[in-house]
C-alpha cells in the first residue's frame, strides 16, 4: 500500500541522513585521534552494510504481505519506534556534546568526555520519550452505542 511504502522510503531517508551526520562527526574524531591514518575510517565504511542488513534482520525477522492498514492494526509502540527515537536522542546528544568538548577543550588535547556522555545521555532520553509520546497518542476507539 502506498501509505506502507512512503513509511518505509521516509524512515530510510531519515536514517541515512542521521547515519551521514553521525559518520561526519565520528571521521573527524577518529582522523583527529589517529593522526590522519583512513584504516579505520575504510573498516566502518565496508561494514556498514554487514550491519545495516543485521540490523534490517532483527528488526524484521519475517516478511509477509501486507493487505490493508486500518487505524486499529496500528501499534504505535514498537521496537522499531524506540530504535528510532533512541537514534535521534543519540545524535542530538552528540552534537551538543561535541559543542561542550569545544569550549571546554584543553588545547592540544583530543577529548570527547562530553561527546560520549551527551550520546549516552541523548539515546536515554530518546528511548523514554519514545515510551512518553506513543502512549499519549489518542487511541482509535469504538464509538459507543
Amino acid at each position: 500500500p502506498r501509505r506502507a511504502v512512503g513509511s518505509v522510503v521516509g524512515i530510510g531517508g531519515m536514517a541515512g541522513a542521521m547515519g551521514g551526520v553521525t559518520l561526519a562527526v565520528a571521521v573527524g574524531y577518529i582522523l583527529e585521534s589517529t593522526g590522519g591514518n583512513y584504516r579505520l575510517v575504510f573498516f566502518i565504511a565496508g561494514s556498514a552494510y554487514l550491519f545495516a542488513l543485521a540490523i534490517i534482520h532483527l528488526l524484521t525477522p519475517r516478511l509477509e504481505p501486507l493487505d490493508e492498514i486500518n487505524g486499529s492494526s496500528v501499534k504505535p509502540l514498537s521496537i522499531g519506534s524506540q530504535v528510532g527515537f533512541g537514534f535521534v536522542g543519540l545524535v542530538f546528544g552528540t552534537f551538543f556534546g561535541w559543542v561542550f568538548d569545544l569550549i571546554f577543550r584543553v588545547p592540544g588535547q583530543v577529548s570527547s568526555r562530553y561527546m560520549v556522555t551527551g550520546a549516552l545521555v541523548g539515546a536515554l532520553i530518546g528511548v523514554v520519550s519514545s515510551f512518553v509520546i506513543t502512549n499519549f497518542i489518542s487511541k482509535p476507539t469504538s464509538p459507543k452505542l
